[in-house]
């Protein structure tokens, strides 16, 4: 538990959103609090299904897709 939380607390010092996912499903397992810094959402939004994939310019989703997988 305690390396768990000291993951959280560096992934949130980082001036990025850091996310991990599951490259099948699209399900996030993690998002640091970045994204609300720099990106205007809570980091709990980008749990609700779609959410994140739904942020992806419909024309640049394909290669997005493929990039990510």
């Amino acid at each position: 538990m305690h390396q768990a939380r000291h993951f959280q607390t560096l992934m949130d010092s980082i001036e990025s959103v850091i996310i991990e996912a599951d490259a099948s499903t699209w399900e996030l397992a993690f998002v640091s609090q970045e994204a609300l810094n720099l990106l205007g959402y809570l980091a709990e939004q980008w749990f609700r299904p779609g959410f994140w994939v739904g942020r992806v310019h419909p024309a640049d989703l394909g290669e997005f897709k493929r990039t990510m997988a």
